[in-house]
């Protein structure tokens, strides 16, 4: 094993530190950092004067790239503002993270806190209240980074929006009746996504332009507008409204919708399987903004539900996608063989309960030794499901994860075991040092006690272990491969289902692959994570042929979910040294 390999062992521990949700929306979100703990803007910046210049990116507080900055404009009939109704503003100045739920939260904030806006924008803040009441989020507090202030578009030489006092920056809001909790935009890539989605639709059902955590500089705050205040409808193919209408698309339809913030063949096929009718009506603008609203309803009102109208005049239905292939509705029919539901608590499931499913296919014979397939599921809201489903709720939907159905079709003396994963695979505790081996326990123990091992005359020894994983899970499968466990000699295959979406993923494999040359690696991909496949393909710069061990492959998968699925059956039954039955 040589230096490199070593070097990336240790790199690995740094990765497993990451929380990459947004591995689901390829090409579009890369990580970041701990947020800054200085606030974005000090209070004491000058935000300018009617006639004076807007500030340099050499002065405090200034954006402005020059050399001679905009004047700044008269803005009359502006308001000011405290709140909207009873709901007050509180700027944010300072935020840390939290150790105990690793989310981040306001340390420091000033309130009350005055805001200077034009009248449509206190129209549309009124709106998004309103909003947020009617589909069941009433808020307390709006958690604020500021509204009128006199500068520049950061890079640029063009004075923002809010110059004209025709914006307001939201971080978050405090929720009615709970006890002072609050979410806030810099956990945009946590558990409070789903949240945060949710309250990115209400401000879109209210204001012309939102810009938000699709762009990296955007990531601790919504900006909100009214177009320059000139009363025109919302622009629907611009790349910030494409972006979040492609996450939309994506949770309703429950396919991968590629996160580019363009108008392609994927977006507008999507669009239409959601509104049904023909491609032709995405060309009008007012009808593809009425389908946007249709859109941003359902996500607002989540679970979707019948008769929400929106705010601001909107009276149309909140109507379930037109669907095309297979239905999305959830079915717990069990297929033939024996599932047992176990209590294992990993740590990172939440919201969902812990429990790990253990699968034993029809006809399966109790040996002397138990050979294991272990499944890692990516992100739920991606794949169609609640955070809160557990691993039952997954397996047992009829499409797409007919996991247990291709074991049992395989013919192999095997058993799943597939453990309830976090929103977006968190896994706790497996992935700690000592934790797979903690948890290959608590399987076999669960099997002597509940299983097929009840009655056997002696206890059974751990046999092969193949490692699966799909997409996000791919985060999972990593460490649990490149650490030292004591059933690290029994895992003879990791299975990779459109997995390697981290750039340092196909070195990492191809060093683990180099060090273990008797352990198979098999990858499918499709476009989301094509690049970092076909690198440790061999077709990389410089390309590096793959080790003897490695198979990749591009999937015959029609989509994303699919993926796991379309190759399951038969990469068991290529595995050589599991026994059939």
């Amino acid at each position: 094993m040589n230096n490199a390999y070593h070097a990336l062992k240790e790199f690995e521990l740094a990765l497993n530190e990451l929380h990459p949700e947004h591995f689901e929306w390829p090409g579009e979100l890369e990580f970041e950092g701990p947020p800054s703990r200085r606030s974005r803007r000090s209070l004491g910046t000058d935000c300018g004067r009617p006639g004076a210049p807007a500030a340099l990116v050499s002065q405090p507080g200034g954006r402005c790239i020059g050399p001679v900055p905009p004047a700044c404009p008269p803005v009359p009939g502006m308001l000011s503002l405290q709140g909207i109704g009873n709901v007050p503003f509180e700027y944010v100045e300072r935020v840390s993270r939290n150790p105990s739920t690793n989310l981040v939260i306001v340390t420091q904030r000033f309130h009350p806190r005055t805001q200077r806006v034009l009248p449509k924008v206190q129209t549309a803040l009124t709106q998004f209240v309103t909003n947020m009441k009617r589909f069941g989020m009433p808020i307390e507090a709006i958690l604020t980074a500021g509204s009128y202030c006199c500068r520049c578009i950061s890079g640029t030489n063009a004075l923002s929006n809010h110059s004209y006092g025709d914006a307001f920056d939201l971080v978050g809001v405090r929720w009615a009746s709970s006890g002072g909790r609050e979410t806030i935009v810099h956990n945009w890539n946590t558990s409070e996504r789903p949240t945060l989605r949710r309250i990115n639709a209400c401000l879109r059902l209210s204001f012309t332009t939102v810009i938000d955590y699709h762009r990296k500089d955007h990531r601790d705050h919504f900006h909100c507008d009214m177009d320059m205040n000139r009363g025109k409808p919302r622009n629907p193919r611009r790349r910030d409204t494409l972006r979040f209408v492609q996450e939309a698309l994506s949770v309703v339809l429950g396919r991968n919708i590629p996160i580019n913030g363009s108008f392609d063949d994927a977006t507008q096929r999507a669009l239409i399987d959601f509104a049904g009718g023909r491609k032709d009506a995405l060309r009008n603008s007012a009808r593809l903004n009425e389908i946007l609203d249709r859109l941003f309803v359902q996500i607002a009102a989540s679970p979707p539900g019948a008769a929400q109208p929106a705010g601001g005049g909107l009276t149309h239905e909140v109507q379930r996608p037109v669907m095309k292939g297979p239905s999305r509705r959830t079915s717990i029919t069990e297929p033939p063989g024996s599932t047992q539901y176990e209590t294992i608590r990993l740590g990172g499931e939440g919201p969902a309960k812990p429990m790990t499913g253990i699968f034993v296919p029809v006809g399966y014979r109790p040996q002397s030794q138990v050979d294991l397939i272990i499944y890692l599921h990516g992100m739920k809201t991606p794949s169609g499901m609640p955070t809160s489903a557990t691993i039952r709720e997954y397996w047992s939907r009829r499409y797409p994860f007919l996991l247990r159905e291709g074991v049992n079709e395989s013919g192999k003396n095997v058993i799943l075991v597939a453990p309830t994963l976090g929103p977006a695979s968190e896994a706790g505790k497996l992935t700690i040092p000592g934790g797979f081996d903690w948890y290959v326990d608590q399987v076999m123990t669960a099997l002597l006690q509940r299983g097929p091992y009840q009655k056997a005359s002696q206890l059974p020894r751990v046999g092969n272990i193949v490692l699966a994983c799909h997409s996000a899970g791919g985060k999972v499968m990593r460490p649990l491969a490149l650490r030292q466990h004591r059933y690290s000699a029994n895992i003879r295959e990791c299975w990779g289902f459109d997995c390697l979406y981290h750039p340092c993923d196909a070195e990492i494999w191809r060093q683990w692959a180099i060090g273990h040359p008797n352990v198979g690696l098999f990858i499918y991909f499709l476009s989301s994570t094509a690049a970092h496949s076909m690198d440790l393909q061999g077709a990389g710069k410089p390309p590096i042929p793959p080790p003897g061990n490695v198979l990749v492959e591009h999937s015959s998968a029609p989509n994303h979910n699919l993926v796991p699925v379309t190759h399951w059956k038969n990469r068991i039954q290529g595995a050589s040294f599991l026994r059939n039955k």
